[in-house]
């Protein structure tokens, strides 16, 4: 608390927290700003109140909850001296209040106070409050809004970041499938022409032209290999992705991967250790997006390690997971490197590195396929000792739904 609420007693503390926790709670922003209006004008035996949401330019304003004794209110019913006192307060940015007595034969006051909504210095809106009681707003209790405004502009500033990082998503999304989709055309015309004209289909070939037609399928399909990864990155970040999560035979996964590399693995005398725990359980999770996983782990432990040498694979239980390692003998990672490992096309400077082909893509979907399913990736590494990957999986027998 500041200074400014050491008068609060300990009821208004209370009710802080409680508006607090009203407008950190999930759903729409509206609907939270009505709750906390709501539990306000209750608390404070007002007639009514309202939020009002300004634009950066302060030119155009509206309405994001108005309620008046727990009913919708309309806002015109706001009598023209409140309005009045609501400009002043946008072109302000300060808390301003209103006292008028009612009548002539009436003892009671209308007071209205509006309260400036502000983050890091910018105007986001402001409270309006308006009561009938024979005594005007008590100081300590002004001086409760003045903290409560605080509540409501980190929430709407909260919020109009979500909607603004949103967009800035959905754009991204809506220009990668694009992208994605104008590539994977073409591309697959390029390649499906080139397997005819490799199997002969349309006369025969020299040596010389195969071996021309064997890089441009190569080529082709690190092309194809990165718009499908650039197409799955994509649909995970904006939401799109859809896992098919059952209980999985770990150990059968495992040699499933392992064989299907054994080859690669063989043509650099690269020894492949497998090992795990006896009566390693199974576990809850989609089988393609772990063995993407486990594939890509593998693949980079090879491509980063000399010839004849050993890369180890390990699973094991930990509590309720199960974390599966990869581990090498090779570059190691630099720790400036090591800072942006997981980022979206990012290579280190090593010369190394440089040397194997790669786009810098299978990290940060591996990253993002682990955490999709709960799981968390992580590593260590040092210059010339080599890498160890880890990430965890959830044991079927402790998750929700297995099946």
């Amino acid at each position: 608390m500041s200074k400014q609420s050491d008068n609060i007693n300990q009821a208004w503390l209370l009710a802080l927290n409680e508006i607090s926790i009203k407008l950190r709670n999930a759903g729409d922003l509206t609907e939270r700003a009505v709750d906390a209006i709501d539990y306000l004008i209750g608390f404070g035996k007002m007639e009514r109140g309202l939020v009002l949401l300004t634009d950066e330019d302060r030119e155009h304003f509206y309405v994001l909850a108005a309620r008046n004794n727990r009913e919708e209110s309309i806002p015109g019913q706001i009598d023209p001296a409140g309005k009045q006192l609501i400009l002043q307060c946008l072109n302000t940015n300060q808390m301003l209040l209103r006292d008028e007595q009612l009548s002539e034969d009436s003892d009671e006051i209308v007071s209205q106070v509006a309260v400036p909504l502000s983050s890091e210095n910018r105007l986001l809106g402001l409270l309006f409050f308006e009561q009938r009681q024979q005594e005007p707003f008590e100081a300590a209790f002004l001086e409760f809004l003045g903290v409560i405004s605080g509540q409501f502009a980190q929430a709407i500033a909260i919020d109009r970041l979500k909607a603004a990082v949103q967009r800035e998503i959905d754009t991204r999304s809506e220009y990668t499938s694009l992208v994605t989709h104008q590539l994977r055309v073409p591309l697959t015309s390029i390649g499906g022409y080139t397997d005819m004209i490799a199997a002969e289909l349309v006369g025969p070939l020299t040596d010389k032209q195969q071996e021309f037609l064997g890089t441009i399928q190569r080529n082709v399909g690190r092309m194809s290999e990165l718009i499908r990864t650039l197409g799955e990155i994509n649909r995970i970040d904006s939401g799109r992705k859809r896992y098919k999560m059952t209980r999985i035979d770990l150990n059968d996964l495992l040699i499933e991967v392992t064989s299907q590399l054994e080859e690669s693995f063989s043509d650099r005398d690269q020894h492949l250790v497998l090992t795990v725990e006896p009566d390693i359980p199974d576990v809850f999770a989609d089988r393609d997006a772990v063995s993407r996983v486990l594939t890509h782990l593998l693949k980079n432990a090879s491509h980063y390690s000399e010839d004849d040498t050993e890369i180890r694979l390990t699973a094991r239980q930990i509590s309720e997971q199960v974390e599966i390692q990869v581990a090498d003998d090779g570059f190691g990672i630099t720790g400036t490197d090591q800072d942006q490992l997981f980022t979206l096309f990012f290579r280190a400077e090593s010369e190394a590195v440089r040397q194997q082909f790669g786009w810098g893509l299978g990290l940060a979907l591996s990253k993002r396929l682990v955490e999709d399913q709960g799981g968390q990736i992580a590593f260590q590494s040092k210059i010339d000792q080599g890498s160890e990957f880890s990430f965890t999986l959830q044991i079927a027998d402790y998750a929700k739904n297995p099946t």
